[in-house]
């Protein structure tokens, strides 16, 4: 699925916002506010990546796949789920850029 393709591609710029932001709130002098935001942010991150593990560990191939139905609907029923895991992630790194842009 090129949804998948395109989020999956995305894992390491999470895995490095996170690190960013963990590092900015660590070393910067930020009002409480701030780090309260950048905590948000990093959350957000987490629940993204862990969206997209989850439902690679629960997508069945064709062969291991029994439920009822067509593959062909499980497989429109996935692509869903795939781009509401791909909005996360777009959502969760346009948040943490708010804080990871000004570090460039």
């Amino acid at each position: 699925m090129a949804v998948h393709d395109s989020a999956m591609a995305k894992m390491g710029a999470i895995e490095r916002a996170i690190q960013t932001l963990q590092h900015i709130k660590e070393t910067e002098h930020k009002s409480t506010d701030v780090k309260s935001r950048i905590d948000s942010s990093i959350l957000l991150l987490k629940r993204a990546d862990e969206a997209m593990w989850d439902w690679m560990y629960h997508f069945k191939q064709k062969g291991d796949w029994s439920g009822k139905g067509t593959y062909l609907s499980y497989l429109q029923s996935e692509e869903r789920k795939i781009q509401r895991v791909a909005t996360l992630i777009d959502s969760a790194l346009q948040r943490a850029s708010q804080y990871t842009n000004k570090e460039k």
